[in-house]
């Protein structure tokens, strides 16, 4: 069963009470390769959902671990800044 949210956009899944949310996994859906999109969304969503909760365990591991403040990460997301701004 599917939970909704107020703005109808439905919860594919929860991890550690956060919900992921439909739009947030067709996004991902979006991004990949032509012969990936033609899998059926029904197959799809709850997969890319278990990867998108498998990558937010992790960043939230990473995060009790300290790693947001090593000097690799702080430069790389520096790094990524900078591109985004460029894009804008």
């Amino acid at each position: 069963e599917q939970q909704t949210l107020e703005n109808d956009d439905s919860v594919a899944a929860t991890v550690n009470g956060q919900p992921i949310l439909r739009s947030e996994v067709l996004e991902v859906i979006s991004g990949l390769p032509p012969q990936y999109q033609q899998v059926p969304i029904g197959v799809l969503i709850p997969q890319m959902a278990e990867q998108i909760a498998a990558v937010r365990l992790v960043a939230e591991r990473a995060y009790e671990a300290g790693l947001q403040n090593d000097p690799e990460v702080q430069a790389r997301l520096k790094k990524e800044e900078r591109r985004i701004v460029g894009d804008v």
